[in-house]
């Protein structure tokens, strides 16, 4: 499974210690629950990584732990915070015989346990399931982050390319793509600068970010 996590999301190293995991009364959780329209409760569950479980592949690690080890999976959504975005990653654990959930895939960030959100309406079919992010600033910027966010996601999983583990474009995709890459990256340094959209443009014009490139932006997250 492709990664649209953390190391997605957060692509520059030096932003993971902003990341951490909101407890079960945050109600900037309780947020995102509604706009996954969850009924289930959060819950916290430990992370006990399996020697052979792989970073970001929770699918394929559960299957191989209940085929050596019986139990079952449970499908649900782990949820990240910042001071400007809670999201929240579509995931497996692991079921044990007598009930207990562990978390066996092993994290870029060392943590002892993730905050979940068990959705038993779900099922993982091998296709991509892009994060729900919410921005819990005032910051227009993180909303353009978010939207170029979605629209790469989109724009990598169209068609048959949702069952690919890697994508191959042609030429004039890989084009589209860059600029969308460009744009998504560049917005994410904005936001943890602390910029806006009166800020001067990522693109070097010299001119105000909402004069500029956001019209770019504008147009990709309308499509």
């Amino acid at each position: 499974m492709r990664d649209y996590g953390i190391s997605e999301d957060f692509y520059y190293i030096n932003y993971f210690n902003m990341i951490s995991i909101p407890q079960l009364n945050d109600s900037d959780l309780i947020k995102i629950i509604k706009l996954i329209k969850l009924e289930a409760e959060p819950i916290m569950v430990n992370v006990k990584p399996e020697e052979y479980s792989i970073v970001n592949e929770c699918f394929p690690n559960v299957k191989k732990k209940i085929e050596r080890d019986g139990g079952r999976q449970i499908i649900g959504w782990q949820v990240w915070k910042t001071t400007i975005m809670i999201w929240a990653e579509f995931h497996a654990v692991w079921e044990s015989q007598d009930g207990n959930l562990i978390d066996i895939t092993p994290k870029q960030i060392p943590m002892s346990m993730i905050t979940f959100l068990p959705d038993a309406q779900r099922n993982y079919e091998g296709q991509q399931v892009n994060n729900i992010r919410l921005n819990i600033t005032d910051n227009l910027i993180v909303d353009d982050f978010i939207g170029m966010a979605k629209v790469e996601f989109d724009f990598l999983n169209k068609g048959d390319r949702k069952f690919q583990h890697k994508v191959a474009l042609n030429e004039s995709e890989q084009q589209e793509y860059n600029i969308i890459r460009i744009c998504k990256d560049n917005l994410e340094l904005m936001v943890f600068r602390d910029q806006s959209r009166r800020s001067v443009c990522f693109c070097g014009s010299g001119n105000f970010y909402e004069d500029c490139c956001y019209q770019i932006v504008k147009e990709f997250i309308r499509e």
